[in-house]
């Protein structure tokens, strides 16, 4: 549906370019009823720590900022 928020865990260590986001288990919430659920997905398709940082940087530099 069009109501509904899907947010992931990021996990930000020290050192920052280390930081990974977990694709495997977002949560999930529903716009009417705000109830929340995290769905665990099986399988590798989806990594529990995607590093994240150097995909943001590629984007902003592509960006232009």
């Amino acid at each position: 549906p069009d109501d509904m928020l899907v947010l992931v865990t990021i996990t930000v260590p020290k050192q920052v370019e280390n930081m990974t986001i977990n694709l495997r288990a977002p949560i999930v919430i529903g716009g009417e009823s705000k109830k929340a659920c995290q769905i665990i997905t099986e399988g590798e398709q989806y990594s529990v720590k995607y590093p994240i940082y150097q995909l943001l940087k590629l984007n902003k530099e592509r960006a232009g900022e």
